[in-house]
């Protein structure tokens, strides 16, 4: 795999992170109001205030029907978006250390 390939591929990482981050902050609820996202299951949920958020990692604990907080973002979004934010830098690491080494190897002169 060339260098330039992996600065690609630690690109598309970095702009898959953004998108699932967004996606994630607006369609929970986190970014507007918390306690409107967790009265969005209608009137029948009892209307409880959310119990604490965060915007990173993304977290939205709401109040279920039986009184017991719920965590309302998905279970595998944040390892997701860590293993995207994490591969970005290995990935562009790896081509530096591809374009140093193939730097080197032009530099050397040929052994006989």
């Amino acid at each position: 795999m060339s260098p330039g390939a992996l600065i690609v591929l630690a690109s598309f990482a970095l702009v898959c992170a953004a998108v699932l981050y967004v996606f994630a902050w607006v369609s929970y609820g986190v970014w507007y109001k918390p306690d409107m996202a967790c009265m969005a299951d209608g009137p029948d949920a009892g209307a409880l205030p959310a119990v604490s958020h965060r915007d990173f990692p993304i977290s939205l604990v709401c109040i279920n029907d039986e009184g017991v907080p719920a965590e309302r973002v998905p279970p595998w979004l944040n390892p997701m978006l860590f293993v995207l934010l994490g591969s970005a830098p290995a990935f562009y690491v790896a081509a530096l250390v591809m374009q140093a080494r193939s730097q080197l190897r032009r530099d050397l002169p040929p052994i006989r």
